[in-house]
């Protein structure tokens, strides 16, 4: 409608073929018009809120996000700091040695579910507005690892981590992750 996010998000996406590892499509934004950039360059180049000019798919740091999750899990499963049918609770807040952690561990659909209904929130809906119910005889608000890629669960993933003690960058090297990739542009 011509209106302008005056906080928009910025970010990349790369797209990759998981059979040859060829990289199919690289994305940053924001962007600029190629056309306009001789016209457009010196100004683009002080923009240092925006930054333009920085590809972010292959020079910004980003952290992952949930395209770690499957790793964090096959970690845990391996080293056997939980079990492949092990649940762990989502209350929608990490808790470690009976503490809730208020810094990390935030759970992205615990919010969504109605403050007056506290038996969603404490078990919190996924899509249709269905509660977790436990499986493998966890009770119903333990998730497995499947459960936990399903909802994309923080609490799970950060409570693997925390059982990890340390070893989560090691298994972050184990699949490529921190190094150049080699693709033949500038990379951070």
């Amino acid at each position: 409608d011509g209106s302008v996010d005056p906080d928009p998000l910025y970010g990349a996406a790369v797209v990759i073929d998981v059979a040859t590892n060829e990289v199919r499509a690289l994305v940053s934004y924001p962007t600029y018009d190629v056309n306009a950039l001789d016209k457009n360059y010196a100004a683009m180049s002080k923009d240092a809120l925006n930054y333009p000019l920085l590809n972010r798919a292959t020079q910004a740091k980003h952290e992952p996000g949930s395209t770690v999750k499957p790793m964090l899990g096959i970690a845990g499963i391996t080293e056997h700091v939980v079990g492949i049918h092990e649940g762990i609770e989502c209350t929608g807040k990490l808790v470690l040695d009976g503490k809730a952690i208020s810094r990390w561990g935030k759970c992205w659909t615990y919010k969504s579910a109605p403050a007056d209904m506290p038996q969603l929130r404490s078990h919190h809906l996924i899509g249709g507005g269905v509660p977790h119910v436990g499986k493998y005889g966890n009770p119903d608000g333990f998730l497995v690892f499947e459960d936990a890629l399903e909802r994309s669960c923080n609490v799970w993933c950060e409570t693997v981590a925390d059982r990890l003690q340390g070893r989560v960058s090691n298994w972050y090297e184990r699949f490529g992750l921190g190094r150049p990739t080699g693709i033949g542009l500038p990379e951070a």
